[in-house]
């Protein structure tokens, strides 16, 4: 499913509206994955960017992501993104997206 999405949260910490507005959306197709061998596993929500004007590039994945809303012709998710820092480790933090659906990928 192709989509526009507007960061919400990042690294933890919610953008004030003046942000999330003058932010450009990045626009892709949502992919939901269920990742791990041999257990349980983990569910993965990621947006591989298509024609992206951002910098930043593709998002973190969403790991574990849940719907906090639905409208429509939207959708909402919340979860954790995972960074990597400079000892070799890991650090989580919340994330939350808020993706239109366009229903097909933007070109340029």
């Amino acid at each position: 499913m192709f989509a526009d999405v507007d960061l919400r949260r990042c690294r933890g910490h919610r953008l004030r509206p003046s942000d999330v507005i003058a932010q450009t959306p990045r626009h892709g197709a949502l992919q939901l994955a269920h990742v791990g061998t041999g257990g349980p596993g983990y569910t993965v929500l990621t947006l591989p960017v298509v024609n992206n004007p951002t910098p930043e590039g593709d998002l973190m994945c969403l790991y574990e992501p849940v719907i906090i809303g639905l409208g429509n012709g939207w959708l909402a998710f919340r979860r954790f993104e995972s960074l990597a820092i400079a000892d070799g480790g890991t650090v989580s933090f919340v994330q939350e997206w808020r993706c239109r659906v366009t229903g097909r990928a933007r070109r340029g």
